[in-house]
């Protein structure tokens, strides 16, 4: 009769425990990441959600995923960007890049080249004269675009980045 007991309060301890256990973690709530706010490296709560976003200039961002410098060989005639971006809010968003140097680019635009996952992806063409033995530079900058067409830039620079072009040539042999 004592292991009865015994193996009955175990099934009771055992099953009071689960009930409690699922009761404490049962979440009603739906659940949205934290944003990270890398100024400080603290999580905050995000201002927004979609279309519902407060529009900020200070949180237009855009971060370049290529290795710095950029390195082409003598026969490239063109070179893909990509990266991280965020347009604030902004109904609209503008990627402009020039490549720039002894033969510069003429400057161009990507309407709304910030797509909604915050990602980018841009295709820059070399100029016919371009002079592979010199170091060049691609200016790449975001801007939102509001409702009234208005183009916004951040005033503290995180829209606007710069990374270095070079040509590796082959070593003679």
């Amino acid at each position: 009769m004592r292991i009865g007991m015994r193996r009955f309060s175990h099934l009771v301890l055992a099953s009071a425990t689960i009930a409690i256990a699922s009761l404490v973690f049962q979440n009603c709530g739906t659940y949205q990441p934290a944003a990270l706010d890398v100024s400080s490296g603290v999580a905050e709560e995000p201002l927004c959600s979609g279309k519902t976003c407060l529009t900020n200039p200070e949180a237009i961002l855009l971060a370049i995923g290529n290795a710095d410098p950029e390195r082409l060989i003598p026969s490239d005639t063109a070179f893909d960007v990509g990266g991280y971006c965020d347009p604030a809010g902004y109904p609209g968003n503008r990627i402009y890049y020039q490549l720039q140097g002894p033969t510069p680019s003429q400057p161009q635009a990507v309407n709304n080249g910030c797509d909604e996952l915050g990602r980018f992806r841009i295709r820059v063409s070399l100029p016919a004269n371009y002079d592979h033995a010199s170091i060049h530079s691609l200016v790449v900058q975001l801007r939102g675009i509001e409702s009234s067409g208005r183009e916004v830039e951040n005033p503290l620079g995180l829209g606007l980045r710069t990374m270095n072009v070079v040509t590796n040539f082959p070593l003679a042999q």
